[in-house]
């Protein structure tokens, strides 16, 4: 079975269709706002992007950012792709444990993007992805099964992030996840986070993405113009084992 996972970041399973600002000032809203920004936004870079894999438990640089970048009020110029569904901003591997976010253990990343963080292998089948625009940046992970056990049934996950320029170079920029996927995959975590004490996280264990699925975060308090924004923080829209 293969699936596909799109950036703007994830909204499977969340308690409402809107919430934030966290402590960064990042709001978040899922496809209940808006049912056309999938298909006004969903992209396959697969026969056009560059290929970064195979790989499993690895992690690529995938160049500098030719625009204003700004995630939680830094500007980010370098990208490191990790083949278990992670973006870090440093040259640094991050590993395929998943965790709630913010990640308070010193041992994490502190500024890091995640789609959809999970124990992937990519070394024999799928494929990761980027490819650089003028004003945004695409990371695949398209059809990557989780690593299993011999014998065990795959599971495969497709998963593009989009990361948009600043308006202003100051605001944070925008970031989203589009996930074209009926796979189920039953450990991982989705959010992201600027700091240990700062981040959003959009769903922890189990996920179960469907076509058409996407979270996008923001620092707009209502950017498609007719959003009622729930009153929740971030915190209150995590789930637990």
């Amino acid at each position: 079975m293969q699936s596909f996972l799109s950036v703007l970041f994830l909204v499977c399973l969340c308690f409402a269709s809107s919430g934030g600002p966290d402590e960064g000032g990042y709001y978040w809203y899922d496809q209940e706002e808006n049912a056309e920004f999938f298909n006004e936004n969903w992209i396959d870079i697969s026969t056009t992007g560059t290929y970064m894999g195979p790989g499993d438990d690895t992690f690529w640089f995938a160049g500098e950012l030719d625009f204003d970048f700004v995630f939680y009020g830094v500007e980010k110029d370098s990208v490191y792709i990790g083949s278990n569904g992670t973006i870090v901003f440093r040259n640094v591997y991050l590993g395929w444990g998943f965790t709630h976010f913010p990640a308070l253990n010193s041992c994490f990343v502190e500024a890091l993007v995640a789609p959809w963080w999970c124990d992937l292998d990519a070394d024999e089948e799928g494929g990761i992805y980027y490819q650089a625009f003028a004003d945004h940046f695409v990371v695949m992970w398209d059809a990557v099964p989780p690593w299993v056990e011999s014998g065990a049934a795959p599971y495969y996950v497709t998963c593009i992030l989009i990361g948009w320029a600043s308006p202003d170079g100051v605001t944070n920029s925008e970031i989203a996840f589009l996930y074209n996927s009926s796979s189920y995959e039953p450990e991982g975590s989705s959010g992201m986070q600027g700091t240990r004490y700062s981040g959003t996280e959009l769903q922890y264990m189990p996920l179960q993405c469907e076509p058409g699925h996407w979270n996008l975060l923001t620092s707009s308090a209502d950017p498609f113009g007719t959003s009622s924004l729930a009153s929740v923080t971030w915190a209150s829209i995590k789930t637990s084992l």
